[in-house]
């Protein structure tokens, strides 16, 4: 999962720039530098739409749609026929289905220039801060070779050096349109639905958690009470804390 997410990073980097002029249609290939293999598989039309194919391990792809002129992305699954409308924000990366981030900004800082695959590339150090849902932050950063003839990143590597994206077999000119087409005859699987019910879910177990914490709180309160009453003996207060906790659990 974690390497899908991170494929479609190449994806959102270009789909954020999209629809603001015509686009070079192409073709491209994204390969894993450390195994070799193929990570994806992308087309671009003129008009600035997106299309990523991603292997899966029965020997099918996983399909995401970009559409340029709605500003959204879908996943298509050609082996069951079913549509999804992904839930994304600018902030958020592809495929990611539950919203953990609060808010997200990146800076883009050039490093300088360097010849990949034969291309001559601009170099980019991306660094992405996070707020997350618990309030904590976090950095993040990757390096991309960003060739700008093409508007299209070349090579992609994350900052621990764990994964290495290279495009190859680039290939120019109009791609078919029923590519980026969003297939109207496909069952349509509402996400917003899913992911309500998953906050609903998220939202009990929450609060069930607090309820916890408030009644080991109260227990904590009346075992200080038994501790330090000066009119007990000790062997009182032992009889009476245990007589609390036990009654506490038959509740």
């Amino acid at each position: 999962m974690k390497r899908i997410l991170l494929l479609a990073v190449c994806l959102v980097a270009m789909a954020t720039a999209q629809a603001q002029a015509q686009k070079i249609p192409l073709y491209s290939e994204v390969f894993d530098e450390h195994t070799n293999k193929l990570s994806s598989r992308e087309w671009r039309s003129a008009e600035g739409h997106l299309r990523q194919e991603t292997p899966r391990n029965d020997g099918t792809f996983k399909v995401t749609v970009y559409r340029a002129d709605s500003l959204k992305f879908y996943e298509i699954v050609e082996r069951t026929k079913i549509v999804a409308e992904l839930p994304l924000s600018k902030q958020l990366t592809p495929g990611q289905m539950v919203e953990v981030v609060k808010d997200a900004g990146s800076t883009r800082e050039l490093t300088g220039r360097e010849t990949i695959e034969g291309y001559d590339c601009a170099v980019y150090r991306i660094t992405k801060h996070r707020t997350l849902a618990n309030g904590q932050s976090e950095s993040s950063y990757h390096t991309e070779w960003y060739y700008e003839p093409l508007d299209l990143v070349i090579c992609y590597v994350e900052s621990l050096n764990v994964m290495n994206l290279i495009t190859r077999n680039i290939v120019q000119g109009a791609q078919p349109a029923h590519l980026f087409e969003i297939p109207r005859d496909y069952k349509w699987f509402d996400t917003s639905a899913a992911m309500e019910q998953m906050r609903d879910q998220f939202d009990a177990m929450k609060n069930a958690a607090e309820m916890l914490k408030q009644g080991q709180q109260e227990q904590n309160r009346k075992l200080d009470e038994i501790k330090n009453d000066p009119n007990k003996t000790e062997q009182q207060k032992i009889i009476e804390a245990l007589k609390m906790m036990g009654s506490e659990k038959k509740k």
